[in-house]
């Protein structure tokens, strides 16, 4: 199974992911186009993303923000529909106990999520 995992944002972070040994991150600085042809050009079995929740005490410091991160969201939503590609929708804290490879050099903090996104699902619905 081929699991496209993206931590969506000002730059998203994405997995493209095998098994915990087989995977590649990278990184996509603001680009719906980018975000959309990476969906179109891996042709993942699955698409897993962080939600994105606007909390009220977190309201005011969003105030005129153009909310990019769940525009991101909508592009991810529109292509895997047009493509028939499952989605899944996992919260910040269900990689809370992802096992990170050492050898792994991830370039940002959105790398390394989405990659925690990807090794969960494939631990807790692939692997078991």
């Amino acid at each position: 199974m081929r699991i496209l995992a993206i931590d969506p944002g000002e730059t998203s972070g994405v997995c493209i992911f095998k098994d915990p040994k087989k995977f590649e991150t990278k990184s996509i600085d603001k680009s719906f186009k980018e975000v959309a042809d990476l969906i179109y050009s891996t042709k993942p079995d699955l698409v897993v993303y962080e939600r994105f929740t606007l909390y009220p005490s977190h309201a005011k410091a969003l105030v005129w923000d153009e909310m990019y991160t769940s525009q991101t969201i909508g592009v991810i939503r529109y292509v895997c529909e047009l493509l028939n590609i499952p989605t899944v929708v996992q919260s910040a804290s269900d990689k809370e106990y992802v096992v990170y490879p050492k050898e792994h050099k991830f370039l940002s903090d959105h790398e390394k999520d989405a990659y925690g996104h990807a090794w969960y699902y494939y631990m807790n619905k692939v692997a078991t």
